[in-house]
């Protein structure tokens, strides 16, 4: 079987649904099938016109990797969904201040007004997600200028950056430290949050999914400054889980060891072998400088 490597916030591909963004700017909902149809706009018009996604357009019918996170669960303010408006792409984010976010390179362009940070469990009207309250603008990009997109999905290194918010988080939501990996042993579980899709041509984004890693299942390459996660048994990360954390419990709270980057896997199943994350201590420094 042929083996690909895809980058997990890139390659999502969307359905377009005309919404009344606060940037009268158009959202996507997403779904990996190329050959899907549009959605007519104004399907839920009545519901709530322009300010969500209807829940039968986010879920697929297949098997869900992890457990949904609702809202009211304990897990519901754990990270953040963002949201390219431009591409209609969905990443995921964790706040490492109280107006900053870590996440993947790939994750942003250039132009801060392009990206929003949605802090909500679900885009879905059903959830009550509502666009213009429940997402906060972008006043800067910071990607480590050592990414480079122009080489091989592999061969990329660097993949990390730094989200500034114009306002505060909500409430709620933690900042989390980062993880030394001198600290970890094998008593650490990965927990994992994302708001991807459930597998490679599968939908399901826009909805926040939690699942957990057994230590002897990912490795920490710090040569390398990734970790690599074994998906094998279809627990893990794929499209749209992008730029979110992979975070271990260090003196009984929860710290981000990797940010998600790349899954490699064999064609039509891709995201059930290997995943890899970038080690967020190597770049701690880089951290502190953009910061300050």
């Amino acid at each position: 079987m042929a083996c690909q490597i895809v980058l997990m916030g890139a390659e999502v591909k969307f359905y377009k649904i005309a919404l009344n963004f606060i940037f009268s700017l158009t959202l996507f909902a997403c779904n990996h099938d190329q050959s899907a149809n549009k959605v007519n706009p104004k399907a839920n018009e009545k519901k709530s016109p322009g300010v969500c996604v209807a829940e039968k357009i986010l879920m697929a019918p297949n098997i869900v990797r992890g457990t949904v996170v609702n809202k009211g669960d304990p897990e519901e303010k754990s990270v953040v969904m963002l949201l390219g408006i431009e591409n209609g792409s969905i990443c995921t984010a964790a706040p490492i201040a109280k107006d900053v976010l870590v996440t993947a390179a790939h994750c942003v362009g250039d132009d801060p007004a392009l990206l929003a940070a949605a802090f909500y469990p679900s885009l879905s009207c059903e959830s009550g997600f509502n666009i213009t309250k429940n997402t906060i603008r972008v006043s800067k990009i910071s990607k480590h200028s050592g990414y480079d997109m122009n080489t091989a999905v592999a061969d990329r290194k660097d993949d990390i950056a730094l989200v500034f918010l114009k306002s505060n988080i909500p409430d709620g939501y933690p900042i989390y430290k980062i993880a030394d990996p001198q600290l970890v042993n094998e008593s650490n579980q990965m927990y994992l949050f994302g708001y991807g899709v459930t597998g490679e041509h599968r939908g399901g984004a826009g909805f926040l999914r939690k699942t957990e890693v057994d230590s002897s299942r990912y490795l920490i390459q710090q040569n390398d400054k990734k970790v690599r996660v074994d998906q094998a048994d279809s627990s893990g990360f794929c499209m749209g889980d992008s730029g979110g954390p992979g975070m271990v419990r260090i003196n009984n709270e929860l710290q981000i060891l990797g940010v998600n980057s790349y899954v490699q896997g064999k064609d039509g199943d891709i995201c059930n072998k290997f995943g890899y994350q970038t080690l967020v201590k190597s770049y701690e420094e880089w951290i502190k400088f953009q910061m300050n």
